[in-house]
């Protein structure tokens, strides 16, 4: 967005200034209160300036009109104007903390698993700031609606952000296109598809319509194999999720019974998953630029490239699949999921350079109990954007520019549902959550503040072996490279050092 890439620019200046992530609890130089920028704001206003990831880019001109819609809600009623930053994938993650090693005013931050953005990263370099007894007198029905999710954003009793309230659990998926599987007869079987076994019969069946069609049966982001479940058998019913308690590296994960952490590429099961995907590779049923990574997977299905992909992602998830590509898909379940910290990786913040603390948790509590403000970062606004029929959102006539994601800040469950999702999506969401199994480390996320050098040697090695391994290339040979470079370079001392923070919180959260 341009005016999130205005800010990069001048971020990017001020930190050559003044040193990379330095000065991060410094006072901020500018004045937060008063004009929203045009001269015509009361004085009593304050301004908070919230950062926001938009992965369904939307222009410039849409997000301001959505921010003066915002303002006419947030001023009246707490007194407070919004000045939002919004940036895409490829800025988001390195614009937050430039801005906040650059001091530029920057209040709220919506937290995410991308990049620098990430809130393990954003609390490791200081970049967030303590807001539990704001909480607890500005925001307490936000509190009580995120309830026990609020674990994952807490350190002793420090509070340093506020999750999403969304479905807490993300399964693992097969989407399949349906038109394809309506032309090979096949629909049936897709949607009671049980075992890689029935998948792989798919997948043989579509191979020849793929191939005069000019495209892969399945594809991925330097991605096909499954990192986030394991199966210890053919059938799906034998997969378990795992909990890798917020390692960024994708290397280990936390056994739920031993409380122990273990190397992922050592586990014999995964490993089979490894090897099920070399056999796809040599059956031609791969797209070989998924290696490369240079597009998301998800634009991939969109442009007819790829059949099917796999997706860790929550229930309806047919009709976001649909919205996001224009093609009805058949989405068998191949794995339940848990609630774990992953889950609440999407949420807001307060950085440590606000100095208008008040003002912005305010907004907080605004954010997660006015269902306007929570749709206008979902669908935008009523009667603009989108129109409510039979309970449920649907695109306006003719079709307005904006429609963004659900799932990012605020509270999901006061956003209507979309069309096809059903009008009772959200309490069916609601129930999913009450009845979801939770991870025993919920709460609990590795502290990499003291590991950057380490994870800086295994990433350069990672880079080099994992998508090959993850996409079709694995051979015994090349595992065993893999697992002695990462050991020369300090897994063991990674595996240590996680190990001893999850004893340490284990002796404490059992």
């Amino acid at each position: 967005m341009k005016k999130f890439k205005a800010i990069l620019a001048l971020a990017l200046v001020v930190v050559m200034i003044c040193g990379l992530f330095a000065a991060c609890n410094n006072s901020s130089s500018g004045n937060n209160s008063g004009n929203t920028g045009n001269n015509t704001a009361p004085a009593e206003l304050t301004k908070i300036v919230l950062a926001y990831l938009d992965v369904s880019g939307n222009e410039q001109a849409e997000w301001d009109r959505q921010e003066a819609y915002i303002n006419s809600i947030s001023e009246p009623a707490i007194g407070v104007t919004v000045d939002l930053m919004v940036g895409q994938m490829g800025d988001y993650g390195t614009t937050v903390p430039m801005m906040i090693a650059g001091n530029e005013q920057l209040d709220l931050v919506n937290v995410c698993p991308v990049g620098a953005a990430r809130y393990t990263t954003l609390l490791g370099n200081g970049s967030l700031k303590d807001i539990s007894a704001e909480l607890k007198e500005f925001a307490p029905q936000t509190l009580a609606i995120v309830g026990d999710m609020i674990k994952n954003y807490q350190v002793g009793d420090a509070i340093y952000g506020v999750p999403s309230n969304r479905i807490s659990t993300s399964n693992e998926y097969m989407i399949l296109r349906k038109d394809i599987l309506e032309e090979l007869g096949m629909v049936e079987k897709a949607q009671n598809c049980s075992s890689w076994t029935e998948l792989e019969e798919i997948y043989a069946a579509a191979y020849d319509y793929c191939k005069d069609n000019n495209m892969y049966v399945t594809g991925g982001q330097k991605v096909i194999a499954n990192q986030n479940a394991i199966w210890t058998g053919d059938a799906f019913s034998t997969g378990y999720q795992l909990d890798k308690c917020a390692d960024t590296t994708g290397l280990i994960y936390a056994d739920q019974e031993t409380g122990k952490f273990s190397f992922l590429y050592d586990n014999q099961d995964f490993i089979n998953g490894l090897k099920r995907t070399a056999q796809w590779k040599e059956n031609g049923w791969i797209y070989p630029d998924s290696i490369l990574g240079d597009d998301h997977v998800d634009n991939l299905f969109k442009q007819g490239v790829i059949f099917s992909y796999t997706n860790h992602t929550e229930i309806g998830v047919e009709v976001a699949r649909f919205l996001s590509s224009g093609y009805e898909v058949v989405a068998p379940m191949t794995c339940p999921g848990i609630v774990q910290g992953s889950n609440l990786g999407f949420g807001i913040a307060v950085t440590s350079i606000c100095q208008e603390v008040e003002a912005a948790v305010k907004f907080i509590e605004l954010l997660y109990t006015d269902a306007r403000i929570s749709t206008v970062f979902a669908w935008g606004i009523e009667g603009e954007d989108y129109v409510m029929v039979d309970g449920e959102a649907d695109y306006t006539d003719p079709k307005s520019p904006f429609h963004a994601q659900d799932y990012m800040i605020g509270n999901q469950m006061l956003v209507p549902a979309w069309k096809g999702q059903g009008a009772d999506f959200r309490a069916r969401a609601e129930q999913s959550n009450k009845d979801a199994v939770n991870s025993r480390y919920v709460g609990f996320n590795i502290d990499t503040a003291d590991l950057a050098t380490t994870i800086s040697a295994l990433n350069s090695v990672i880079d080099e072996y994992r998508p090959g391994l993850l996409c079709g290339d694995y051979t015994d040979a090349m595992l065993k490279d893999f697992s002695d470079k990462l050991n020369s370079v300090g897994l063991q001392d990674y595996l240590n050092a996680a190990q001893t923070q999850l004893d340490a919180w284990l002796a404490v959260n059992g």
